[in-house]
Order: C-alpha cells, then structure tokens, then sequence
C-alpha cells in the first residue's frame, strides 16, 4: 500500500488519546480511493462569494412558502418561520453564549402559537399584550394577533398537531452544514429510514483535539471521517448522523439524516453496536478522556440536543447517554466529558424550560479502554446489525 500523502490521517495508526497529537487535519489533495469507490473531489471553498446567501441545508419544508430571502439582521420584526442565512466567518467561529446566535438561526418545525414579535435573539418569546379592556376581556389587538398566529400554525402543521404537547421555550434549531456543502462523498448505498430516535448518544470522535477552530478545518474533519469510515471500515457512508468540531460548527453526518430529522424521524447509522435501529449518535471532534471540549463545541452540543429533545418529545434526564452508557469496553465519551453528563443534561433543560439542578460531576478515572488508533471510539456496529 502506498504511503499516504502528508498532512492526511493515516488509518490505523497508534493512537495514545492522553499524549500530545498534532493537527493533522489541513486541507489538502484528497488521495485516491479505493477501487469502486468515488473519488473525492476538491474541498469546498470556506465561504460563499460575497452577496451570496448560505444555502437552507434542510429541505423547503422548513422555509416559510414563498420565502425568497430572510429579514435583515436588527429588523424588529422577524418572521419566525423564515430560515436565518448569517454566515459564520471561514477563520473564526462564531460565539455560541447562553443567547442564540446567528449561527443557530433556523427552525424544521414551525411552532403554531410563537408570537411574531420575538425579539431577534431573545431566549424566550415575548407573551402576548397584556388585555386594555375592563374586568380581564381581551382587546381587540389581542384576538386579532392570537387569532392569526392559530390560524397559521394551523395551515402549515395541520389543525390536529395544534393539541400536541409543547414546551415553555421554542428551541432554535442549530445552523446545520449539509452534506454537500461540507463536499461529502456519494454513499455506496443509501441510509434507511426508520423510527424517531428514544436515546441520544454523545461520542468523543478519538481524533487529536485541534486548535483550528475555522469552519474549513471543520469541513475537512468531516471529509476525513468519512474517509475513515468508508475505506478503512469498509461502511457505505459516514457511521454517526451528526458531527460537532471543536469551533461548535455542527454538521450532518451519515447521508439523509436531515431529511429524516425533518420527518420527526432518524437513519439506521453505525455508531453504537447493537443499538442504532434506536439511537442517534453525535460525535464531538477531539480525545476527551483528560480534557474538556471547548466552550464553542459544548455550548454547540447543549444547543443540537436541546433542539432534537424538543423535536423528537425526549426528556434530557433520560434520553442523553454515553456511548458506554450501552457499550461498556468503551471509555467512550472519555472519562472527562462523561463526567459532565449530568450538567449537560441540565443545561439542556435549561433550554427547554425545564426545571433541573445543575450538577458537575467529578471525573473518575473509568479503566475503560481508550482509543487505540485514530476514530476508535468503541464498538459500532453488532454482530446482528445489518452492515453500515
């Protein structure tokens, strides 16, 4: 086999997650595939040209009918079912704080009874006016506005989803780069389809914990992990259906996993062994079995799995686990991210308004096995499960 051209991963390799790993994630000439397998081609550019928009990456059933072009930032009256296009600068990420970004602006499901007059990244939507009229009767503005926002919410998700339960907070789905434009390969045979999702799985993706936080290096790490998966393990695609880098740029993994996401649905993927016909897994670019992810990648985590409990109806308390939560010869999510799994699951409460007390936990060290070489993060696949 011929050695690999410098600056790619090298599959295989020895890894040791605790000792200093370089960066090895530039951008470079992708090295010839595999026979039968399509040939990369040249990473995508960082950015759009100027007075360009990013492209909507989940389907037009997310935009509001009609919608050609979103609200200006600081207009002060923002169509809530219109996609946001702001685009995160290609060498810095963008700030990920307890507010909601620009780079976490759209929604796949509108929310029937959202006031239209929240403020641009405001946390909770402002109640309605309060009544003018005497002894509690609502006032004319009042019926008219609550009327509309019901008779929408009734035409675009139907009268009969208006009686579904929904939370004190509508969650802002984060910015998701899609597929094509992290410049993914074609899978040599479609995802399926299946049921929404009961668990919430959080990997640590076992590759070295970069210091390029740039949407590009983020677009390479999702190239090089399919790499990975598709010429070393010999899978059809990507194995986890959602990809977090260390900038908090949050991107769609296996193929057709936004397009299930948008039907309350999931993919059949190849991230956690004998357990993917019900879980969807998420991997967090970096080695965390020391160290903590960034601020940029957890903030960007709390977001993604407080968007998905409130799209799939999951309890945070419950439905986020570990890889070894159902795979126990794997220290996956390493021992220092998995200690923190009690405070991000309430930091995810936070976001859907739910009562939780905030716990930090100690981290211990697990004897679980480590990574052994570049992307192992434990078993992916059962011996039952149909090949990935």
């Amino acid at each position: 086999m011929p050695e690999p051209p410098a600056g790619r991963l090298t599959p295989g390799a020895a890894f040791t997650s605790d000792s200093p790993v370089p960066d090895r994630h530039t951008p470079t000439t992708q090295a010839s595939a595999t026979p039968g397998t399509p040939h990369r081609h040249p990473p995508a550019p960082a950015t759009a040209p100027p007075g360009t928009t990013e492209p909507d990456p989940l389907t037009s059933a997310t935009a509001a009918p009609g919608a050609t072009e979103p609200d200006p930032p600081g207009t002060a009256e923002p169509d809530p079912l219109t996609p946001a296009t702001a685009t995160p600068e290609a060498t810095e990420p963008q700030p990920m704080g307890a507010t909601e970004p620009d780079s976490l602006a759209y929604a796949t499901a509108p929310y029937p009874l959202a006031p239209a007059t929240a403020a641009p990244g405001a946390t909770e939507p402002r109640p309605l006016a309060p009544a003018t009229a005497g002894h509690g009767a609502l006032g004319r503005r009042d019926l008219l506005t609550r009327a509309a926002a019901i008779a929408g919410g009734a035409a675009l998700i139907g009268a009969a989803d208006l009686a579904r339960p929904r939370p004190a907070r509508a969650v802002t789905a984060p910015r998701v780069y899609t597929r094509a434009e992290w410049d993914a390969r074609p899978p040599t045979s479609p995802a399926t389809i299946i049921k929404a999702p009961d668990h919430l799985i959080v990997h640590h993706m076992a590759f070295p914990n970069s210091t390029d936080y740039s949407l590009a290096h983020a677009f390479q790490l999702s190239r090089d992990c399919q790499d990975l998966h598709m010429d070393t393990n010999g899978w059809s695609d990507t194995g986890q259906q959602l990809t977090i880098s260390r900038g908090g740029y949050v991107m769609e993994g296996r193929n057709r996993t936004l397009e299930a996401i948008g039907q309350r649905k999931n993919v059949f993927g190849a991230q956690c062994a004998n357990e993917n016909g019900h879980t969807l897994g998420i991997e967090n670019e970096g080695t965390y079995t020391t160290e903590l992810p960034p601020t940029a990648l957890w903030n960007a985590l709390v977001q993604t799995l407080a968007w998905l409990c409130d799209l799939y109806g999951l309890s945070p308390a419950t439905a986020i686990v570990g890889h070894r939560d159902y795979n126990s010869t794997t220290q996956c999510p390493g021992d220092a991210l998995y200690a923190q799994l009690p405070q991000l699951r309430s930091e995810v409460a936070g976001k859907l308004g739910l009562a939780s007390a905030a716990r930090t936990g100690s981290v211990t060290r697990s004897g679980l096995p480590g990574p052994r070489t570049l992307g192992d993060h434990g078993p992916a696949v059962g011996a039952t499960e149909p090949r990935p």
